[in-house]
């Protein structure tokens, strides 16, 4: 069975955060974003968001990814958007990544360190603070539990078929003042994941209801999608969702 976002992503989902559009708007909002500001972003999926903000803030952006049929995609909507003097995508491991120190004003990095260990969380964060300019800021999306047996996770495990790794509170901010950052300010909220208003927010009312036929299409796409959806709202007041604007320290 594929995993969890590459099953909504072939349903057409081409935003995967849990705080949707709320989410990143937030963190958008903590930071100053302008034609000078040098942006990675790490598991940049189809480049959606880059193109967002290239096209509101002029910024400069740099995307990687693991995943390249997500990277062919991200080259063709850049292309398509005209952007390609602004934007450029690679594919690269975010534990290891191919910049030298201090390169870039801001780290975003939205819905891909819960899917990760413990230790490759860490290893990815210290990497984004070697890659940051001092007093850079990173900007983080991501899950966040509370009060959550541990029967829960491991049925989230098999809905997602992949080995989830989400933290509280408590975990995430620890984890970033671990590893290279300071003045660590974090919101969390309800999730609205696969939630209609989510779908209608991230992909439009167009994009919700391509996602809706395509998993019509098939029994088990269908089943798949309601299981999902049952899921998150059944533990919707333990899973949240969770950002987190942390500053390298100097």
């Amino acid at each position: 069975m594929e995993a969890g976002h590459e099953f909504l992503a072939r349903l057409g989902k081409t935003k995967l955060r849990p705080g949707g559009v709320e989410g990143t708007n937030w963190l958008l909002e903590q930071v100053t974003l302008n034609e000078d500001t040098e942006v990675l972003t790490v598991a940049c999926n189809r480049a959606t968001d880059m193109i967002m903000m290239a096209e509101r803030y002029g910024c400069r952006m740099t995307g990687v990814d693991r995943y390249r049929p997500a990277l062919a995609d991200a080259a063709t909507n850049i292309a398509e958007a005209g952007l390609g003097h602004r934007l450029k995508v690679l594919r690269a491991d975010a534990r290891n990544l191919p910049f030298d120190d201090a390169s870039f004003d801001i780290v975003m990095n939205e819905a891909m360190l819960t899917m990760m260990t413990d230790s490759s969380k860490a290893a990815c964060i210290r990497e984004y603070a070697r890659v940051l300019r001092p007093g850079g800021a990173l900007l983080t999306h991501d899950l966040c539990v509370r009060d959550v047996p541990a029967a829960v996770i491991d049925e989230l495990r098999e809905l997602l078929q992949i080995s989830v790794n989400p933290l509280s509170l408590s975990g995430w901010t620890n984890l970033f003042r671990q590893n290279g950052f300071c003045q660590v300010h974090a919101r969390t909220g309800r999730m609205h994941f696969l939630t209609p208003r989510a779908l209608i927010e991230d992909e439009g009312v167009g994009g919700m209801l391509r996602i809706v036929r395509t998993a019509l299409a098939t029994p088990e796409d269908r089943q798949r999608l309601y299981a999902m959806q049952r899921f998150f709202r059944r533990y919707r007041r333990n899973l949240r969702y969770i950002t987190v604007v942390s500053r390298r320290k100097s």
